[in-house]
């Protein structure tokens, strides 16, 4: 887990309602791992949230352009990135 990650007794609580065949693959792994079930959630977002950001990276040349745009394309645009690709792709045709 990172390491700048502190969690303790004192931080803020969220109750999460899960899945029973998902709370045991999560207690399996806590316990082969000698972890608590809260570290392996932990681990978990935070990885899948690493991996988010390195696939959405937006090379050199896009970047550029994505900052020339205003701030209401900018917005339109990352609206556009929370749809489903297909959804994506079907209004990109008719913007076309």
């Amino acid at each position: 887990m990172t390491k700048d990650l502190k969690v303790g007794r004192d931080s803020p609580g969220y109750l999460l309602r899960l899945p029973s065949e998902l709370r045991e693959e999560i207690k399996r792994e806590a316990d082969i791992s000698s972890r608590s079930m809260n570290s392996v959630i932990l681990s978990r977002l935070v990885g899948s949230y690493g991996k988010e950001k390195k696939a959405h990276k937006v090379e050199e040349p896009a970047r550029s352009m994505y900052y020339a745009l205003s701030e209401t394309e900018q917005t339109l645009f990352a609206l556009l990135k929370k749809l489903p690709i297909e959804r994506q792709l079907a209004l990109i045709t008719l913007l076309k």
